[in-house]
């Protein structure tokens, strides 16, 4: 039976649920089955959970900024748009997936919201507070920005790489400040130290990376090898799961 993965998608103002079709394509291409899984509110956790059950694995995607509030600061001009009922429903949703002991993958936001769930904090605007000579936030989607990015001798992500320093695509414009109990740093941008992921150390799978491997593991082996490693990790732990 293949591993499944529950993804959770972005939610609009008018209520419709958004997600990229490269998420559920790079799933695939892993050879596991996505799960889209909706929102929902906390008097419906139950049905929440008994979706998450059926999962191996959860990937947190990317999105809109995460409250400041969450994470214990007033929100500045330069934060982005915020979307409260996404906030409340995925804290809830990695609460649970923490809880579970199952493979857990964060993208851009994800990454971000795992460092605010675990008690970190988040550089609102890195232009404006973190002067850098690279570009993080690209013009569009179709246009990416790329910077190279140095991997930390302790980190997983070198056995995953072709080179301690390798080049991935950017689309953010915040980043982890503080970081979360228990974290440690995945990799950095290279020209600036700013951080780029973060992971949990010891057997439980629990990365997230800043930029977006979704849009590039065709033709980037670090991309590929993320997603296998998440894919692996989950089929390991339904393995030796207890019945």
């Amino acid at each position: 039976m293949r591993v499944t993965i529950g993804i959770f998608p972005s939610i609009r103002k008018d209520g419709t649920f958004a997600l990229y079709e490269r998420y559920t394509n790079a799933i695939i291409a892993s050879g596991a089955l996505p799960i889209v899984i909706p929102h929902v509110t906390e008097a419906d956790a139950d049905t929440l959970y008994a979706l998450m059950d059926k999962c191996d694995g959860f990937l947190f995607t990317g999105g809109n900024d995460i409250d400041p509030a969450l994470y214990g600061v007033e929100k500045r001009d330069t934060c982005g748009e915020i979307t409260a009922k996404r906030d409340t429903f995925e804290l809830l949703a990695f609460k649970y997936a923490m809880a579970s002991g199952k493979s857990i993958l964060g993208i851009c936001r994800g990454c971000q919201l795992i460092n605010v769930a675990l008690g970190g904090t988040l550089i609102q605007d890195i232009p404006t507070a973190h002067k850098s000579a690279i570009r993080h936030t690209s013009d569009s989607i179709e246009n990416p920005t790329y910077h190279e990015i140095d991997i930390p001798d302790n980190s997983p992500l070198l056995k995953l790489s072709v080179a301690p320093r390798v080049k991935i695509n950017s689309f953010h414009h915040q980043c982890v400040d503080k970081l979360g109990e228990g974290l440690k740093i995945l990799a950095v941008s290279s020209v600036d130290s700013i951080p780029e992921g973060v992971y949990l150390d010891g057997d439980r799978y629990l990365v997230g990376v800043q930029w977006h491997p979704e849009r590039s593991y065709t033709t980037e082996s670090l991309d590929k090898n993320v997603f296998k490693s998440f894919i692996e990790a989950a089929k390991k732990r339904r393995q030796f799961a207890p019945v």
